[in-house]
């Protein structure tokens, strides 16, 4: 899998991890009970350059769409409280245990929404075990795509889809020229079809899968949908919802 442009919910998510920042330098202040003007500076530049390198990494890790740095994230998160909640209870100081709390429900907050963001049906194809990815994507019966590039249509088949985007992919299709329609900043234009039902969309591949067999696929980001298409959409991931193929 390989990412080729990056959501934008995905940058919000990797920039908001810096917020741990601030957070670590205010923790180390508030457990020195130093006034403002004789803060523990190496103390606080330790901590804020230990919290600056962690979020990097779990950052540029999610914007890679390695899902190890979920983990990664709420095993630093769920560290990093209850080393507060230890220092809170040894030191029997209320503020300390405040800000512990703060801290519990940040890390909550954050992990879920990161979770989220790389879980969207254009960038993930199914959560399922990795040893999926030696095969193929289980399609969603009757749901045919086509994607449009310039005179041709070349035909795909549908794994995940909802009102934001879709994962196409290929079986069998070894020509290579095909894989140039998925290109950072290309926009592709797309048409879905089930049971009769035909929809017409424009994305942004997001993320791509490629493996030495041939096979091939995307996750297309919807983009320039007008209020009547975006309807439209809706109407028709409903009514593969309906028959309980869409999450």
């Amino acid at each position: 899998m390989k990412v080729i442009k990056v959501p934008s919910g995905l940058r919000w998510v990797a920039a908001a991890l810096f917020l741990t920042v601030p957070i670590s330098a205010l923790q180390a202040a508030l457990i020195s009970r130093a006034p403002w003007w004789r803060l523990p500076v190496q103390t606080v530049a330790t901590a804020t350059g230990i919290t600056f390198v962690l979020s990097a990494i779990v950052g540029i890790a999610a914007t890679q769409g390695w899902r190890w740095s979920v983990r990664l994230a709420a095993t630093w998160g769920g560290v990093w409280v209850l080393l507060s909640a230890w220092v809170a209870l040894r030191m029997a100081y209320p503020a300390e245990g405040f800000f512990t709390l703060f801290l519990g429900v940040f890390f909550a907050l954050y992990v879920t929404w990161q979770r989220g963001e790389m879980g969207r049906s254009y960038f993930e194809p199914q959560i399922i075990p990795l040893s999926w990815y030696h095969g193929l994507p289980k399609s969603i019966p009757g749901l045919k795509c086509e994607l449009i590039r310039e005179s041709d249509k070349l035909d795909f088949e549908v794994s995940r889809m909802d009102r934001e985007g879709a994962f196409v992919f290929a079986k069998n299709m070894n020509d290579k020229s095909a894989f140039e329609v998925f290109k950072a900043g290309m926009k592709v234009a797309v048409i879905f079809n089930f049971r009769g039902r035909e929809v017409r969309c424009e994305g942004f591949p997001i993320r791509t899968l490629r493996r030495g067999t041939g096979r091939l696929g995307a996750g297309l980001r919807f983009c320039a949908l007008s209020p009547d298409r975006r309807k439209e959409l809706g109407d028709f991931v409903e009514s593969i919802r309906g028959e309980g193929y869409v999450d």
